[in-house]
């Protein structure tokens, strides 16, 4: 019985073993695939963030090349800054000469003008001629300003007065 026994029990327990070892088994198995799917997981991630990488890479080259750019634009427009400050300080230089120059050139008919008037061969190689007002009070009012003006001076428009008050201009022939 004893011997009976024992073999129940070694028979009872061979089995309890082999149940837990097909429960193992089985569990390693799960415990494979489970592994195996987290590996190919990973492997998805990993590609993953390799393309990610690479596209960060081309993401840094592109933003430094627009770094550049940028820089570039700046610089341009620096220089287009100063260039037109420059060109501005030279029309006001021009402009300053420019008046001057009318200035003196008004000074320099005020004296011509009246003395070209008087001297009596200017005079006959020269062709007077009255020109036309504007209006019909403008004339009137720049009669009444021209009759206080000697004959030989310069109106205000530019022309010469002769004698009588009428308002002449010179033309050349």
């Amino acid at each position: 019985m004893k011997l009976q026994d024992d073999q129940v029990r070694t028979a009872a327990l061979v089995a309890d073993l082999q149940h837990g070892m097909q429960f193992l088994s089985d569990d390693a198995k799960r415990q494979s695939d489970h592994l195996g799917h987290h590996s190919r997981h990973v492997g998805l991630k990993q590609e993953q963030l390799d393309r990610a990488v690479g596209d960060l890479n081309t993401l840094r080259n592109d933003l430094k090349r627009v770094e550049s750019a940028m820089q570039n634009i700046r610089a341009a427009q620096d220089l287009m800054v100063e260039k037109n400050r420059q060109m501005v300080a030279q029309l006001e230089q021009t402009e300053q000469i420019a008046r001057e120059t009318q200035k003196g050139l008004s000074q320099t008919n005020a004296v011509v003008l009246p003395n070209l008037a008087m001297d009596p061969h200017v005079s006959t190689s020269t062709e007077f001629r009255v020109t036309p007002t504007d209006s019909p009070k403008g004339a009137i009012k720049e009669q009444k300003a021209n009759q206080t003006m000697r004959p030989g001076s310069l109106s205000q428009g530019g022309n010469m007065i002769v004698a009588g008050g009428a308002k002449r201009q010179l033309q050349q022939h």
